[in-house]
């Protein structure tokens, strides 16, 4: 009987977890980057989309061109630093209870979803959220 009640409370664990993967937060030590303290972070090319569901992605230092897209659900996205990690294009989010933090955006952004928290990143040019409880600056 125990040996049931075990599997069945490992499953419901396990189901819980499944619409956006695990809890996210800033991700813990360290970032790497390229970017030595002086001057601006060199040019890093262009970021690829994040797809998915519970994604930790860290974004090195550098300047990327063109947009960066987050599509899916509880991703975690991590740049640098505001200083550090700058998107020279627009940050576009498609998806529920994402995270984006450390970036400084430059062209003006959109969020498409519920519940994302993007306070953690600055924006030139403003944000257009759409849906609900979202959190932007």
């Amino acid at each position: 009987m125990n040996n049931r009640l075990g599997v069945g409370l490992g499953l419901l664990t396990l189901g819980s977890c499944a619409l956006y993967g695990d809890p996210v937060g800033p991700p813990p030590g360290p970032v790497p980057g390229s970017w030595a303290g002086e001057g601006a972070p060199e040019a890093a090319g262009a970021l690829a989309p994040v797809t998915g569901h519970g994604a930790q992605v860290v974004i090195a230092a550098g300047v990327y061109e063109g947009d960066l897209v987050i599509e899916g659900n509880g991703n975690n996205v991590a740049g640098a630093g505001h200083e550090r990690t700058i998107v020279r294009g627009a940050l576009l989010v498609r998806g529920d209870a994402n995270v984006v933090h450390s970036i400084h955006v430059l062209e003006p952004s959109r969020i498409e979803g519920d519940e994302n928290d993007v306070r953690g990143t600055v924006f030139e040019q403003g944000i257009e959220a759409s849906g609900e409880a979202n959190l932007v600056p």
